[in-house]
């Protein structure tokens, strides 16, 4: 729930280096790039996160690298009349490791086990167990089950509330 006038949760510049893993960014807003934003010679990852429900876009990258796994994108909104996405390159390294689901997107591919163009069915904000509030998984959510296997990247074997992932 930040504002900020370019990346309303994160702005990540110059030579920075910046990774969110078992994450929820929520109901941020900005007036130009999105809930996340990166630019210059910028490293981001988000890895097992979930970006929904901002103002102004989830991700915008304006040059770096940008590297996703197995993270849910969606639900942005504008409170303007006009297009935008939840994960939108411009200029920069895209490096999608797959499994991610982004609901809204232009200008950008992804990798072939990404779901594009879905809807997530998330649940409100909440508190969904753990210590950290979350965005649920709605029953039928394309989303339940589908992360990608954790030994084989290193990613933590939990999630942001502590439950086991798919092993």
């Amino acid at each position: 729930d930040n504002r900020g006038a370019r990346g309303g949760a994160i702005w990540a510049g110059g030579n920075s280096t910046s990774t969110l893993e078992n994450v929820t960014v929520s109901a941020n807003a900005t007036a130009e790039g999105a809930a996340i934003a990166t630019r210059d010679n910028a490293t981001t990852s988000i890895r097992h996160s979930t970006v929904a429900f901002n103002i102004g876009g989830g991700v915008y990258q304006e040059g770096g690298t940008l590297e996703l796994l197995s993270s849910i994108f969606s639900d942005s909104r504008n409170e303007e009349a006009f297009p935008l996405s939840d994960v939108l390159v411009e200029v920069g390294d895209l490096q999608s490791l797959g499994f991610n689901l982004i609901e809204q997107t232009a200008n950008t591919s992804f990798h072939s086990s990404d779901l594009v163009g879905v809807d997530p069915m998330l649940s409100a904000l909440g508190n969904h167990g753990g210590s950290t509030l979350t965005h649920g998984l709605l029953p039928g959510s394309p989303a339940i089950n589908t992360s990608i296997d954790t030994l084989s990247t290193g990613s933590p074997i939990t999630d942001q509330r502590g439950v086991p992932r798919i092993i």
